[in-house]
């Protein structure tokens, strides 16, 4: 299938697909990349397309997808970033060692994304263990655990980049 062709068949959803966008990202910018990314998406497929019998509901799921995955991106940008600000405040314990906020927003998104969630949960919205159990679905020694090992994961990355 040429650039063209694809053009002409699969253009004309692209009004649907913004104002579904729209709806889900909450604002235009994030919507006209999302649904960017979904013709970027297509377009490598596009010899799968011609089969199709309702490529518009394709179209649609591959946005919905696409929408989340950005949300959930954007979550965990965030949470990066509130736990580094709070650091960079002075208002973390073990992690006020950290002078550079730069290096502490990369050691945190290196980290899992259950770890991250745990530190932020923990540190930036000043939940108890008991509660980030409950939030999570961990045991509370085993929120304790994640948060030491998270701690010193974070504590050697710093030391390594001194």
């Amino acid at each position: 299938m040429t650039q063209q062709e694809f053009q002409e068949k699969y253009l004309s959803f692209a009004r649907g697909l913004f104002r579904m966008a729209a709806a889900l990202m909450g604002n235009v910018q994030d919507a006209e990349d999302a649904v960017q990314e979904t013709y970027l998406k297509l377009w490598r497929e596009a010899s799968r397309l011609a089969a199709m019998e309702q490529p518009e509901a394709y179209f649609a799921t591959v946005l919905r997808h696409v929408c989340l995955n950005m949300l959930r991106s954007r979550r965990n940008e965030m949470q990066v970033e509130a736990v580094a600000d709070q650091v960079a405040d002075g208002q973390v314990g073990t992690a006020k060692r950290f002078d550079d906020r730069e290096s502490l927003a990369s050691a945190l998104q290196a980290l899992s994304p259950r770890d991250r969630r745990i530190v932020a949960l923990r540190h930036v919205a000043g939940r108890s263990m008991a509660e980030i159990a409950a939030l999570t679905g961990e045991t509370e020694i085993n929120v304790r655990v994640v948060l030491s090992r998270t701690r010193r994961k974070l504590k050697e990355e710093h030391l390594k980049n001194l």
